[in-house]
């Protein structure tokens, strides 16, 4: 139970930074507006701006050809660490998902999940080498068991630094620090609710479409404080395949309109390890922790949308559920159920 409420956090914090498309591409008749963006001048950059480039042409020749500028070194480097469609300020994107796993039985549990989080970033220092500041809070509306009591309501409140650094020619560090509190409605102040984890990963760029993982995960919890973290990517135009444990996921691209990555549908299979760990007062009114677990297998499209909302739809099926108060000390089986979320991003 612990250990996999554990790898759940790991889970969460395994993002390892995507790999932008800059290099030069050629399109034929309509294309949507796309911002190529330079290298800026800010103090804390020693290379020079390339030529910004904003094409916006529905109405030229097919048989035109659109170019991008040949990126500068630097331009690479950025390529390397910060996904498409990272803005240029400090603001980056905003997430919002509605997630739900009904309640069929009377000794299981339904769950309704709201989350939201805001990802910024800071040049530290220049801007190829960000840091990522997401603060993110979810709140879970628990319906049952009927056999024990559990809080109606627990609460996720936490703030992640994250920081990606090239360290070599193909060698990135990726590391990060949450700081979070998780409670149920009576326990924001207990000291079990707070808990500092952290990650450090060595991210090898073995091809230009693939990559391996390698670090370790603090996650300060009793029982298990340390864990390997390990994985592989590997990724073309039209398909991603994700060997990270506890999520692995294979996706595959249905649709594009213009430029790689601005536009896109896909389909992808993920297999999901959910859970957590919370602070919380019994009915008695006694204080304790409550762990939870399950695995899921999910189904799902995305659409991708570059400066538009992008937009995923969910279905899964949730199994191995279990329960488990530090005071009672074993495990509680919970029926299985189904999964259905959708999920924002701007």
């Amino acid at each position: 139970m612990k250990t996999a409420s554990c790898l759940l956090s790991l889970c969460l914090m395994l993002v390892a930074p995507a790999r932008a498309q800059y290099a030069p591409q050629q399109y034929q008749g309509e294309i949507a507006p796309v911002y190529v963006e330079p290298c800026p001048t800010d103090p804390w950059m020693n290379a020079a701006p390339d030529e910004v480039v904003l094409v916006d042409a529905p109405g030229l020749p097919e048989d035109a050809l659109y170019t991008y500028p040949e990126p500068s070194p630097a331009q690479q480097d950025l390529g390397n660490l910060i996904p498409p469609g990272a803005r240029p300020g400090f603001f980056q994107k905003a997430n919002l998902s509605f997630a739900w796993m009904p309640r069929f039985e009377s000794d299981s549990i339904g769950v309704s999940t709201i989350e939201t989080s805001i990802v910024t970033a800071l040049p530290f220092p220049k801007r190829h080498q960000p840091l990522t500041i997401t603060p993110r809070y979810a709140v879970r509306f628990i319906d049952g068991p009927d056999f024990i009591d559990v809080p109606s309501r627990l609460h996720n409140a936490e703030v992640t630094f994250n920081h990606v650094r090239r360290i070599a020619d193909r060698w990135v560090f990726n590391g990060a620090i949450t700081l979070g509190n998780y409670f149920d409605d009576h326990s924001f102040e207990a000291s079990d609710a707070f808990r500092v984890s952290g990650l450090a990963l060595g991210i090898y760029e073995a091809s230009p479409n693939s990559k391996w993982i390698v670090g370790v995960a603090y996650l300060n919890r009793a029982g298990l404080s340390v864990v390997p973290a390990a994985g592989y990517l590997y990724w073309t135009d039209d398909l991603r395949i994700d060997v990270v444990l506890p999520q692995p996921k294979v996706a595959w691209r249905t649709w594009c309109h213009g430029p790689p990555g601005y536009d896109e549908r896909w389909f992808y299979i993920q297999g999901d390890l959910g859970g957590g760990v919370w602070a919380v007062e019994r009915a008695d009114g006694s204080p304790d922790t409550l762990s939870y677990s399950d695995l899921r297998v999910i189904f799902g499209t995305e659409r991708k949308q570059i400066g538009g909302i992008s937009r995923r739809w969910e279905v899964g099926y949730v199994f191995a559920r279990e329960l488990e108060y530090d005071s009672i000390g074993h495990d509680m089986g919970i029926d299985d159920t189904m999964f259905l979320r959708a999920a924002f991003t701007y």
